[in-house]
């Protein structure tokens, strides 16, 4: 009964933290202009890793479709250098009549807009970020995207992720913005 109130009254969070690792924020991309804006508490000042996580709901049809959205192509996301090289053989291979010979390896090109603010003391806001991502490729078998690599000092922030552009095919698909630590400064 003790440690039911002990951790009741919130006193695991002062100990360990207050948000998880990752932080997950759904994102509609089935809709141009879906805004989702989140305050997160940073726990330690580090690098954080920025992406998007698709939900698929079976490894056969579902996951295909979601891997011809991501690409066969993978960049670094510190300079922006292609990784992973896919050709249309590969794809085809993956994929078979999802797609042409029209498709591209880098997948569905996905504009993202992400700001993120700080919120000092007082209560006012600093900027920290305001871009806007043309995101492209996938992180090898994990059915994600990564967007950016940011550091963030501790504290309170404001995290606001736009989508842009409709994409049908993500009608009904759980998509999250994820914020994880990196541990390495940008």
């Amino acid at each position: 009964m003790a440690l039911l109130s002990f951790l009741h009254a919130g006193w695991l969070s002062l100990l360990f933290g207050s948000n998880p690792d990752p932080i997950s924020i759904p994102i509609d991309l089935s809709q141009a202009g879906s805004v989702v804006e989140k305050e997160v508490k940073i726990e330690e000042a580090w690098a954080y890793y920025l992406f998007l996580e698709f939900e698929v709901h079976d490894r056969g049809f579902d996951a295909r479709k979601i891997e011809k959205f991501l690409g066969f192509n993978s960049y670094s996301l510190h300079d922006g250098k292609k990784l992973r090289f896919g050709d249309y053989e590969l794809a085809k291979r993956n994929l078979g009549d999802l797609i042409d010979e029209t498709y591209d390896c880098d997948g569905t090109i996905a504009p993202i807009k992400v700001t993120i603010h700080q919120i000092n003391k007082d209560n006012t806001k600093k900027l920290i970020a305001d871009n806007l991502y043309m995101t492209k490729g996938d992180s090898p078998g994990l059915y994600t995207r990564g967007i950016a690599i940011i550091s963030l000092d501790k504290g309170r922030h404001i995290f606001r992720i736009e989508n842009i552009e409709a994409f049908p095919e993500m009608m009904g698909r759980k998509v999250n913005f994820i914020i994880r630590i990196y541990k390495n400064k940008a």
